[in-house]
Parts: C-alpha cells; structure tokens; sequence
C-alpha cells in the first residue's frame, strides 16, 4: 500500500462571483505562475498518481501551488 497527497493551494472551479473575487485578491498576486489553478491543472498530478510509473514514490506530498510554498519557505 502507498499513500501519497496532492496538496493544491486554490482551485477555480464552480464558485460565486463572490467568492472567487475574494479567492483571487487573497492569493493571485502572491502565486509566483500568475493564476490561480484551475482542475485541469491538478487532475494529472492524480493520473500519475495512479498509473504505475509513480510505483516507487510513497509517503510524498507534492504541493500544487504555482510556487506559492517555494516563495514563503523560511517565513
């Protein structure tokens, strides 16, 4: 048995105007790629995850931030 997690910062998905107003001004500017994720952009981290060419990788936790985790480390 392996367990490993993805571990994404902010998705844009299906949110209110509202919220996703909220979400951007919180986080956008901070995110060293520009944009917040969208699913398209999480969902291969799962593919791999699953196929068997991630058959040795066990105990990760792979941070899907944009860089975001990257920029703040020693904060």
């Amino acid at each position: 048995i392996r367990t490993n997690c993805v571990r994404p910062i902010a998705l844009t998905a299906e949110v209110t105007e509202d919220k996703k107003t909220q979400i951007n001004a919180s986080y956008k500017d901070k995110i060293p790629l520009g944009y917040l994720a969208m699913p398209e952009d999480i969902a291969p981290l799962f593919v791999y995850l699953a196929s068997n060419a991630s058959r040795y990788l066990n105990g990760a936790i792979i941070d899907s931030d944009g860089g975001l985790s990257q920029c703040y480390l020693g904060s």
